[in-house]
């Protein structure tokens, strides 16, 4: 979304971390390409962020404010100007004078409470929060809103409502807001928690029978292992009945929170004028309390319920004919960049693989796109889905890592429906549990000490989707991917992998350029200086930006 671009066209796929051992690559996203906040700050658009980056921080020109975001979070001076949901302000008074504004966290998942990573550097008191400042250089560790203990999406929402008010119509707003809710792991307020009773929350859920993270904030609940692979589980997934209720509950946060952003943009008069899209960035874990049932998979592997998330658009600018209606076509995440930057007279960048998706939705009769890149090997062309392959490379191991995870084996082929018990209906597998050893896996797998043995699990394990000889599904007829069609169909396959090899022959190779940088390892000594006395340290951008090149221009090599 933020580039406008699919991944494998941009040398950037996965996503960013942090740092490791001196002369070993480390990933940002390219410098050399535009994103979406400095194309629409160019046109003249305040540019607010809340929540998660995860695409790279190595150096301060690889963070959201390095990338067009002019703020990353607030700090100490406490004042109360304004609150929806009644949290006393975190942020300083100068953040909400500035026009460009972010905050958040820069890598995958942390405590939502205490704001805290796994370990890193030997340490257990990491923390992941920024406060980021373009202008000033003021970019620092978000200390005090760190010791809130704030929960996340509540903290995100706050700061983004308390910017909405302070623009008060002067500029043009672009807001994004990547918030953490419902990411993993399984923790919200009891506030949330208990608008759930009438489903078991309080009774068979007690509150204070969850499991707690290592600051002591609850965290779900404890899954019996499946009964049917009992013998065969080390542990068991998240996905019984009472984490069910955790995820509705990080929904109905996540639902006030762009709630409250809302009601501001109504109390300052913008609303009128604003255009909000609702999005998820993948399916739902199905081992992780979520469901997309009835469509097959989830999270971490390209069936329909993996890439294809919930979607809506809200907006007094839409037309009457669009509002309260669904679009069945395709959109994807690239085409929001198109979209925003036409709809703000923004100049587009050259290269952009989004398309405007503003026309259709003034008129639902106006095509929007035909086709669509799901993945290096994945392709959609009408109502047909092709599959050649797992991820980059031949090797079969690629489609373990890539189709197999998320409780694909042992599933009846990854159509599943959430639990009902506390018991798990994910048995644990090779491919999503790491090191699992006695989880299931396939027969072709040397690792494997379970092997699954029913005919849609051996199906699976086959690496049945090869560029040689593709897999095809017609996911309008069939959207829960019920028949594979491709011996049937073999003009659409031959038609499409073709198709398929044309978009390949423009991926970027990844490696080099703009965005691979050399470590210059440094990561823990610059985490260290970060240290707060009893509290911890953050994690922080460890590598300076480049020196100017001749010309005053920068230079997009590693340092």
């Amino acid at each position: 979304m933020l580039s406008g671009r699919y991944a494998p066209n941009t040398g950037f796929e996965g996503a960013g971390g942090d740092g490791g051992a001196k002369g070993k690559s480390v990933k940002v996203f390219p410098s050399d390409q535009p994103l979406l906040p400095a194309t629409l700050k160019a046109a003249g658009y305040a540019t607010v962020m809340a929540g998660k980056w995860h695409i790279g921080f190595a150096r301060p020109m690889d963070t959201p404010e390095g990338r067009g975001f002019d703020e990353f979070l607030g700090m100490p001076r406490r004042r109360r100007i304004y609150t929806v949901s009644g949290q006393t302000n975190l942020f300083p008074r100068h953040a909400l004078s500035d026009a460009t504004l972010s905050a958040g966290y820069f890598e995958g998942g942390e405590d939502y409470f205490d704001h805290t990573l796994g370990a890193a550097c030997g340490r257990h008191d990491v923390h992941d929060l920024w406060y980021g400042l373009a202008s000033g250089g003021k970019s620092r560790p978000a200390v005090q809103p760190a010791r809130s203990r704030t929960y996340s999406t509540e903290l995100y929402s706050e700061f983004i409502v308390r910017h909405v008010l302070a623009n008060n119509n002067s500029r043009p707003l672009f807001v994004y807001a990547a918030f953490q809710g419902v990411h993993f792991p399984l923790q919200v307020p009891q506030r949330f928690f208990d608008r759930y009773n009438a489903q078991g929350a309080g009774a068979e859920c007690r509150w204070d029978k969850q499991t707690l993270s290592k600051g002591g904030f609850p965290s779900g609940f404890t899954c019996l292992p499946d009964p049917q692979y009992n013998s065969s589980q080390e542990h068991a997934a998240h996905d019984c009945s009472c984490n069910r209720l955790i995820v509705k509950a990080q929904v109905s946060a996540l639902s006030e929170g762009v709630g409250n952003i809302t009601a501001a943009l109504k109390k300052m008069t913008m609303w009128a004028r604003t255009i909000l899209v609702f999005m998820g960035d993948n399916g739902g874990p199905n081992d992780g309390g979520h469901s997309n049932a009835p469509r097959r998979g989830g999270k971490l592997n390209f069936f329909e319920g993996g890439v294809r998330p919930a979607a809506f658009v809200a907006s007094p600018l839409l037309s009457k004919r669009s509002q309260g209606t669904v679009f069945d076509g395709m959109v994807h995440e690239v085409d929001w960049f198109a979209t925003f930057a036409s709809v703000a007279q923004a100049t587009l960048p050259a290269k952009l693989d989004g398309v405007n998706f503003w026309p259709t939705l003034l008129d639902p009769t106006t095509p929007h796109r035909s086709e669509v890149l799901i993945a290096d090997k994945v392709v959609r062309v009408g109502n047909f889905k092709l599959v050649a392959g797992g991820s980059r490379g031949a090797d079969p191991r690629n489609w373990y890592s890539s189709q197999l995870k998320g409780c694909m084996l042992g599933t009846s082929g990854g159509w599943m429906v959430p639990s009902n018990s506390s018991a798990s209906s994910c048995p644990g597998d090779r491919y999503t549990s790491g090191g699992c050893a006695s989880c299931l896996g396939c027969p072709e797998d040397p690792r494997t000490v379970n092997a699954v043995t029913s005919a849609v699990d051996l199906w699976l394990c086959s690496d049945p989707c090869t560029d040689a000889s593709p897999c095809l599904w017609d996911v309008v007829a069939d959207p829960n991917e019920l028949n594979e069609i491709a011996k049937s169909n073999p003009a659409v396959v031959s038609r499409m992998l073709s198709r398929l090899h044309a978009l390949q022959a423009n991926f970027s190779n990844g490696t080099g350029g703009s965005g691979e940088l050399v470590d210059n390892g440094r990561f823990c000594e610059v985490l260290n200086s970060t240290e707060v006395a009893g509290f911890g340290v953050f994690v922080a951008p460890w590598m300076p930006d480049p020196a100017p090149a001749a010309g005053g221009r920068a230079s997009s090599t590693g340092c």
